[in-house]
């Protein structure tokens, strides 16, 4: 809440306050209880304002935290979405997105399922994923660990996902071109893929291929969320006041994205949310376009701030700590994931 927002609330609160008190005590004659009137709007405008900050600071995250809550949805966020995608006109409608699925897993009775964003030549990195975090089969029961991925730069690479998903049967293949600007189709399809197909899910949580989930910590850390609201938790980072840019590999024209800020989105290594929001986020996405390649500015800022659902967020460094971005552009990635899970069985 910015401050002019938070001094408006406080006005009116002193002016509610002061108005009931000062006739109380007009009416009773009693110079002591004007002033027992005054010590009371004090003590209420300090109880409005600390409350009022308290529900919109970013959380610093501790192990003794019982419980975290949402930054209430701000309606000011939608003026950093353009109106193409807030509408519901027919020519901003989106697509279906089960049709761009060739191939997929069984379907699963998992409560929490894991879609894992994942280029199509990068065997080595899903293969790290299940030798490390996704090993543990006691984990597995309650999980379901799903690999996205799209055709590949050559026939030899997608001849190779079919051998891998024939052994695995833990990849979810999209008929689309395997590209920076089909993220967020790969990371829609797996939203649509989860509906359909796990019915009993309870959370969805999405990272990419280079993202290590201490699922002991993750599965407690769930206990701890809001029961039955809609959110997303940024479980790694929040991105505040994110620069749109214009050139580079993450360039975004004017023309399709017109501001100069986006609206607070989860970094998209890891965010987590129930079920219901990405059901939600699924039915914003048939009237939105998806014409921004980033997923998780599409998903968590875009789609997010459409269906007005909150966030949870935490300080820059105050994240909880069970998923951890190992960072692609680092060499011996697949080593690194085995070694962190080592490290994370050993304590």
């Amino acid at each position: 809440m910015d401050s002019l927002a938070l001094k408006k609330i406080v006005l009116m609160v002193v002016f509610l306050l002061s108005t009931t008190a000062f006739l109380s005590a007009w009416i009773s004659y009693k110079p002591d209880d004007v002033v027992a009137a005054v010590d009371e709007v004090v003590d209420a405008v300090d109880e409005v304002i600390d409350e009022t900050l308290s529900l919109n600071r970013p959380i610093n995250f501790s192990d003794d935290l019982n419980e975290v809550y949402s930054i209430p949805f701000r309606k000011k966020e939608r003026s950093l979405v353009p109106e193409k995608y807030l509408s519901n006109r027919e020519e901003n409608a989106g697509p279906n997105y089960l049709p761009y699925i060739e191939k997929q897993p069984e379907e699963c009775e998992a409560r929490i399922v894991i879609t894992v964003k994942s280029s199509a030549d990068h065997f080595e990195h899903r293969e790290a994923i299940r030798e490390s975090w996704a090993s543990n089969k006691h984990d597995l029961e309650n999980l379901k660990v799903v690999f996205l991925v799209g055709k590949g730069k050559t026939d030899e690479i997608d001849k190779q996902v079919g051998k891998e998903y024939l052994e695995h049967k833990d990849l979810l293949i999209g008929n689309y071109i395997d590209s920076y600007q089909n993220l967020t189709i790969k990371a829609m399809t797996g939203i649509a893929w989860r509906k359909k197909n796990c019915l009993r899910s309870e959370f969805v949580l999405a990272v990419d291929d280079d993202t290590f989930v201490d699922l002991d910590q993750m599965k407690n850390h769930l206990q701890r969320l809001p029961e039955s609201e809609d959110f997303i938790e940024c479980s790694e980072r929040t991105v505040t006041k994110g620069k749109v840019w214009r050139e580079g590999q993450w360039a975004v024209s004017a023309d399709q994205y017109e501001f100069d800020v986006y609206p607070n989105y989860c970094n998209g290594p890891c965010y987590l949310m129930p079920s219901q929001t990405a059901d939600v986020l699924l039915g914003a996405s048939q009237t939105t376009k998806p014409d921004h390649p980033a997923d998780d500015v599409f998903i968590s800022g875009i789609l997010r701030v459409k269906s007005e659902i909150p966030l949870i967020q935490y300080t820059r460094t105050g994240a909880p700590g069970w998923c951890r971005e190992l960072n692609n552009r680092k060499p011996r990635l697949p080593q690194r994931m085995v070694k962190e899970h080592r490290k994370t069985t050993q304590l």
